[in-house]
C-alpha cells in the first residue's frame, strides 16, 4: 500500500547507517561458533564482512560447547564492529556481554530468554527451508519445542519434584511463538502462496531485528477502549536504575534525538491474547502484524465515542477500500489539552509500537467487512485459532506433547 511504502521509504532514507563494516565475534575457550544466520559474507571462523549496518537488521549465532567449563566461574562473549559512518568516520563499537556457568539444568531453563530462543529458532528455519525444503524447517521448528520440554521434564525428573510443569515460566511463551512462525508466510504449508511471496518472507526474517520479527511471527493485538481506560502513568518508563555500563551495552546507531527509546510493548496496558473471542462489536482494536497496524472499529461503537476516537462520526462512513489512516500529529504541550482524550490516548499507543520497530507501520482502518486481503491478515494473526489450514494453539501443544512422547 502507498502508505506503508511512504512509511518505509521516509524510514530508510533518514535511519542511522554504517558502511564497509565488519564483525567479529570472540568468546571464551571452550565455546565455538557453529554457525550465523543473517546477511553478510563469512570471512573466517570469528569474522564476518557486513556492506551495511543499520538498527533495523538483526543477527544470530549458534553456540557449541567443545569443551567443559567447569574451570570457569564465568563465560565471556565479545562482539566488536568496525564501520564507517555516514560522515566517513572510521568507528569501532564493542559489546562484552560477561554470563555466570551453573552445573543447574534448572537454572539454564529459569534464566533463558524466550524472545532469543524464538529468533534465533526462527532464523536456523529460514535456513533450513533453502537447504532442506518446507517441510523439513516446519519439522525442525516441532522438533524444537519437543525437545525442549522433554530436556526440562528430565531435568524435573531428576529432581523428584510431584509439581507438574509443562515447561519453566521463563519459556512459558515459546510454544505460543512457534506456533505463530508456523502459520506465518515464509513457513505456512496449507495455503497457496506464490514462490515471489514465499522469498520474500524468508528474506524478511533472516534479516529482521528481534523486535520486527516477533512482531510478524506473534503478532500484538489491544484492546484501544481498554488502553484509554488506564492513566498514562501506566505506560510510561519505570525509573532507570541501570548502571553506566549497561547503558553503554544499550546504545545502539540509532538518532535517540529523533528516535528515542520505547516503552516495552509488553507491558502496555489492554493487550489481549491473540483469540477472536476477544473481539467485540462495539470494540475497536488494533493489531500490529509486523506489515501493518490494522485499526479494527466494530460496527456497534457509539457514535460519539467514534467521533472523539478518529474523528468518523458513523463506522459506515469508513470506506473499506481505500482505508489508509493517516493521525494528524499531536500539537505542542499547550495545546494537546483542547484534543478529546480518546485521540490522545490512541496516538500514544501507536506512537508506543512504531518506536518499538519502525518499519511496518503504516496504520490501516478497517471494519468487520474488510478487504479479503486486510481480513485475512487480521485473522491469521489470531493464532491461537483454528482454521481451516492451521491447527488451533492448544491442538498444537498436544501435537507437540504426543511428538515428545
Amino acid at each position: 500500500m502507498a502508505e506503508s511504502l511512504r512509511r518505509d521509504l521516509i524510514r530508510y532514507l533518514t535511519r542511522r547507517i554504517g558502511f564497509e563494516a565488519v564483525l567479529r565475534i570472540r568468546c571464551t575457550r571452550g565455546l565455538n561458533i557453529q554457525n550465523f544466520y543473517g546477511c553478510f559474507f563469512v570471512r573466517s571462523v570469528d569474522l564476518l564482512s557486513l556492506p551495511n549496518v543499520n538498527p533495523d537488521a538483526g543477527y544470530a549465532m549458534q553456540l557449541e560447547m567443545t569443551e567443559s567449563l567447569e574451570e570457569f566461574k564465568y563465560v565471556v562473549l565479545q562482539a566488536a564492529l568496525l564501520y564507517t559512518s555516514a560522515f566517513g568516520d572510521r568507528r569501532i563499537r564493542v559489546h562484552t556481554l560477561c554470563l555466570p556457568v551453573t552445573e543447574s539444568p534448572e537454572a539454564v531453563f529459569n534464566y533463558s530468554d524466550q524472545t532469543a530462543i524464538a529468533c534465533l529458532i526462527t532464523k536456523m528455519a529460514v535456513e533450513r527451508t533453502i537447504s532442506a525444503g518446507l517441510s523439513n524447517s516446519r519439522e525442525a521448528l516441532s522438533t524444537v519445542i519437543s525437545d525442549i520440554l522433554m530436556a526440562y521434564q528430565r531435568s524435573r525428573n531428576k529432581q523428584a519434584s510431584n509439581q507438574v510443569h509443562l515447561c519453566p515460566s521463563s519459556l512459558r511463551l515459546l510454544p505460543a511463538y512457534v506456533c505463530g512462525a508456523l502459520r506465518f508466510l515464509a513457513f505456512r504449508l496449507h495455503i497457496p502462496t506464490s514462490l515471489d511471496d514465499r522469498s520474500a518472507a524468508l528474506e524478511l526474517l533472516i534479516n529482521a531485528s528481534c523486535s520486527r520479527l516477533m512482531s510478524l511471527i506473534y503478532p500484538r493485538l489491544y484492546d484501544v477502549r481498554r488502553f484509554i481506560q488506564r492513566t498514562p502513568t501506566a505506560v510510561g518508563n519505570p525509573p532507570d536504575h541501570r548502571t553506566l555500563a549497561e547503558k553503554a551495552a544499550g546504545l545502539s546507531l540509532r538518532n535517540d534525538s529523533v528516535d528515542p527509546e520505547p516503552d516495552d510493548p509488553e507491558r502496555l496496558p489492554g493487550r489481549l491474547n491473540l483469540n477472536s473471542n476477544f473481539i467485540k462489536r462495539d470494540g475497536v482494536f488494533l493489531l500490529d502484524t509486523g506489515f501493518f497496524l490494522i485499526l479494527l472499529v466494530g460496527y456497534d461503537i457509539p457514535a460519539e465515542e467514534l467521533r472523539s476516537l478518529i474523528g468518523y462520526d458513523s463506522v459506515d462512513e469508513i470506506h473499506v477500500d481505500s482505508s489508509a489512516l493517516r493521525l494528524p500529529p499531536l500539537p505542542s504541550d499547550d495545546q494537546v489539552a483542547s484534543l478529546p482524550k480518546p485521540r490522545r490516548r490512541l496516538q500514544q499507543l501507536i506512537g508506543h509500537l512504531r518506536r518499538d520497530h519502525l518499519l511496518g507501520t503504516a496504520l490501516i482502518l478497517v471494519r468487520h467487512d474488510a478487504p479479503e486481503f486486510l481480513k485475512h491478515q487480521f485473522i491469521n494473526a489470531l493464532v491461537e485459532d483454528r482454521t481451516e489450514s492451521a491447527p488451533s494453539y492448544m491442538e498444537f501443544i498436544q501435537m507437540v506433547l504426543n511428538f515428545a512422547r
